[in-house]
């Protein structure tokens, strides 16, 4: 982390402007094309969400104004970016999870998979069902077999 010195800072005027707003926040709505991605996750038999999910993280992480954040009304440079997602149920319902981010597409996988599957149990837990049953997670593997999300 590193704090970004306001004073001398180029996009001052921009934080000025938009720090006095109730919800400074700036959107963008575009198609992208990820027909690519799609058809390698399908060949390799991988999850086409960890892999949108990881090339978008990589984008993200390799611009440093995608960055910064607000903090205690400064604005702070990390090293790091990590992913928070949406975790789609059965029962149409989501939760939310974090995820580490990893340049390593496999780390990263292993640990989105894990906090889906983690989702997946607290639900089991809490509408007091046997979270040992049978799921349609049962399946789920990690690694080289690369049989990922079953909510492809």
């Amino acid at each position: 982390m590193k704090k970004i010195d306001l004073a001398t800072w180029k996009r001052k005027e921009h934080f000025d402007f938009f720090s006095k707003m109730k919800s400074p926040t700036f959107g963008i709505v575009t198609e992208v094309n990820c027909e690519q991605c799609y058809k390698n996750s399908k060949e390799k038999e991988e999850s086409f969400f960890a892999n949108y999910l990881h090339k978008s993280m990589i984008a993200v992480n390799a611009v440093d104004e995608l960055k910064y954040r607000i903090t205690n009304g400064e604005v702070i440079a990390f090293g790091k970016i990590h992913a928070g997602i949406t975790i789609t149920r059965e029962d149409e319902t989501f939760g939310f999870g974090f995820v580490n981010f990893s340049s390593d597409f496999e780390t990263f996988n292993i640990e989105l998979q894990r906090e889906i599957l983690a989702d997946y149990y607290i639900q089991q837990i809490m509408v007091k069902k046997n979270p040992y049953q049978k799921s349609p997670l049962e399946n789920l593997r990690f690694g080289k077999e690369k049989k990922c999300c079953p909510f492809q």
